[in-house]
């Protein structure tokens, strides 16, 4: 065992070459592969107490003593983090012996903030994800020290901010998988939206694998989605639906968990419940977008080969949405309504200021993939095809096939919900057959180009 006498006295002597050669010693005659990550009589727990004093020694040294004796302690610096580094890998209770001991997370936090040399920052973060790998006991305290202090530098950009995204992964996933109360993962999981919202902000994508790994495993691994996701404020609801939505779309992807595909109709439910309620008539700032979001969301994954069957059996969600859809069309028709449709042949324009405006609303394409859900629910659905007849969604979907620039490829999606609706359905076909042609529908894009059923024709008494 070394003493903190005898540390101090060889590094302000620049004496420190017996110190390198036991740790560098202890390093070869140990491998990793070579010992169970359980093994307690693995001899580097001999060597840990005397190179863990050596460690927090020359930390306080080189930081806090004023001394001159930067270049000896910076050999024993990095010969130690090192050493404490591989060790980790020999088992839990070489974890243990470093988390426990006094002094160490301390030190830790003194080089990230004070030094100057980058390779000591770099491997100080990396020994803090190596003593929590898989170890409950370390993650707690470690947690205890220094959780605070790494959630806050996780908000920072700072050139080791992938590694202490792989530190906040390891606390989020242990705790969730181990059942840590003193773990606050909901505040972590807050922590990597914001810090995925700042990187698709900025168009950045560097140093980002932890924080897309801890999205991937709440979604596709973890049975905690639906306690996280019920804590999270509106706007963080918005990007973790967001980031599902872009998970689902790549077939590449692991399967996201039922758990999650099966909480997502009853969220859109309740959301557009509250639209359809007249008596409701104040939300919070995010509803809208929220519901916008969840209704892409969905969209995107009935649209999807991977999962296009998993609501088959959600009659609530296909009805919400029918309703939905309904009551929006009826209100598109009444005159300044929000949902009023853009349909003069100058909001077709790419250069429409009123089209361009449009773009911006929340509910821009409200109608066209409240349409694109029914279809993609109807398909080769009977029990949906009925409930489209009897709830007379099927009229309203026909209401639909109009243009309007506030809901683009609206038309041509209700004839994609048109022919999923009638497929094999001889009631729905007898609907349609059984409607009466009363003469052109009224069609002011049509109306300005003065067509009558299909024929251009001159009108000399328009003015110009």
């Amino acid at each position: 065992m070394f003493s903190v006498e005898s540390i101090t006295s060889s590094v302000l002597k620049d004496d420190i070459a017996h110190f390198i050669e036991h740790i560098e010693g202890n390093l070869q005659k140990h491998s990793p592969s070579s010992h169970s990550r359980t093994d307690k009589e693995c001899e580097l727990l001999e060597s840990l107490p005397g190179i863990l004093q050596m460690f927090t020694t020359v930390v306080q040294l080189q930081f806090d003593s004023g001394k001159d004796c930067k270049s000896s302690s910076q050999k024993l610096l990095h010969a130690s983090i090192k050493f404490l580094k591989t060790s980790c890998a020999h088992g839990r209770a070489q974890q243990e012996v470093i988390a426990n001991r006094e002094g160490v997370f301390e030190a830790i936090r003194t080089i990230i903030e004070q030094s100057e040399d980058e390779t000591a920052k770099k491997w100080s973060w990396h020994l803090l994800v190596n003593i929590i790998v898989d170890n409950v006991a370390s993650l707690i305290v470690l947690w205890d020290s220094l959780g605070s202090y790494i959630l806050a530098k996780m908000s920072e950009t700072h050139e080791n901010s992938g590694t202490n995204a792989a530190v906040l992964f390891n606390c989020f996933r242990i705790a969730l998988e181990s059942g840590v109360e003193e773990i606050p993962t909901v505040e972590i999981f807050r922590c990597m939206i914001e810090v995925l919202q700042k990187n698709v902000e900025s168009a950045e994508s560097s140093r980002m694998d932890f924080v897309h790994l801890c999205f991937e495993y709440l979604i596709t691994e973890s049975v905690k989605f639906k306690e996280i996701y019920s804590q999270l404020d509106g706007h963080d609801r918005i990007w973790t639906i967001f980031y599902i939505t872009d998970h689902v779309k790549d077939d590449r992807e692991p399967r996201v968990t039922e758990t999650v595909l099966n909480s997502l109709p009853g969220e859109f439910n309740r959301k557009s419940e509250r639209y359809l309620n007249s008596r409701c008539s104040e939300y919070e700032e995010d509803d809208a977008k929220e519901l916008m979001a969840l209704l892409r969301c969905i969209v995107t994954i009935t649209g999807s080969e991977k999962y296009a069957k998993i609501y088959n059996a959600e009659t609530s969600l296909f009805i919400n949405t029918g309703a939905l859809l309904d009551t929006v069309h009826r209100i598109s028709t009444q005159e300044g309504s929000a949902f009023s449709p853009l349909g003069k042949l100058e909001d077709f324009s790419s250069k429409s200021a009123e089209a361009q405006e449009a773009e911006k609303e929340v509910f821009f394409e409200l109608k066209t993939l409240l349409v694109r859900l029914m279809a993609n629910l109807c398909h080769k659905n009977r029990k949906n095809q009925d409930l489209a007849r009897e709830l007379k969604f099927l009229l309203t979907i026909c209401g639909c096939t109009t243009m309007d620039a506030r809901n683009p490829m609206m038309k041509e999606w209700a004839i994609v919900a048109l022919k999923n609706v009638l497929e094999g359905n001889a009631e729905n076909q007898s609907i349609i057959a059984s409607l009466v042609n009363t003469g052109p529908a009224a069609n002011s894009v049509l109306s300005e180009l003065t067509m009558e059923n299909g024929t251009v024709r001159i009108n000399r008494n328009q003015k110009p």
